[in-house]
């Protein structure tokens, strides 16, 4: 029989080259915006988780647009990096100024006391119920400049450009809402741990996690 010639069957796809790198030097931390020292229990719910962290990297000549982001429980912060127009724009989570006075009512999160295991009356936590380092965290955070109807957070906007010598360092702060423990089962191990990853143009160049006191 005479043989057929099909050549589909020894194409070779060879892969497409890679893009020049578009940063270099990354590095980057990530901290609690709680500060040093033993935290006093988390006494309701939802928990407030709060970091900021600071990155610096430098831009190559010829880089693509790239990401920052700090991505954790309670959503984080993106920048978008345009190397090409010479900017960058970041979008911060953090919480509404009715939240951050402990005032949930028009929010979609049910807030939970603890000691009653119930919910607070009308979604509202009474100012005496926030743990020192709530407030500790809530003062170091930007107001959102982006309303959020509904939601117990929103979202802060910035803007800056790349300098002349590519180097860009930058630090941003977040935080959010997590729900958590609305029974005495899920609150057995006494913590909640919050894991935070920082990554620039794909690649993780910090990670942290941090254990916050629930009352049991």
């Amino acid at each position: 029989a005479p043989m057929t010639d099909n050549r589909e069957l020894h194409r070779v796809n060879l892969p497409l080259p890679a893009p020049p790198p578009g940063v270099s030097n990354a590095t980057g931390a990530i901290e609690s915006l709680f500060g040093p020292g033993p935290l006093a229990l988390a006494p309701w719910s939802p928990l407030l988780v709060a970091v900021r962290f600071n990155v610096s990297l430098t831009v190559l000549p010829g880089a693509r647009p790239f990401n920052i982001a700090l991505k954790g429980p309670a959503e984080g912060v993106t920048v978008k990096v345009d190397p090409q127009a010479g900017t960058w724009t970041a979008a911060a989570t953090v919480p509404t100024a009715a939240t951050c006075a402990g005032d949930f009512s028009s929010a979609s999160l049910t807030t939970w006391d603890f000691t009653s295991g119930a919910p607070f009356v009308a979604n509202i936590v009474p100012a005496n119920q926030f743990p020192p380092y709530y407030f500790t965290a809530l003062e170091y955070l930007p107001m959102p400049n982006m309303s959020s109807p509904g939601q117990a957070v929103a979202l802060a906007h910035s803007a800056g450009v790349i300098p002349a010598s590519g180097v860009l360092a930058l630090e941003f702060a977040t935080a959010g809402w997590v729900p958590f423990g609305t029974t005495a089962s899920e609150r057995a191990a006494g913590t909640y741990s919050a894991v935070f990853t920082l990554s620039a143009a794909d690649t993780q160049v910090a990670r942290a996690s941090f254990d916050l006191p629930v009352t049991p």
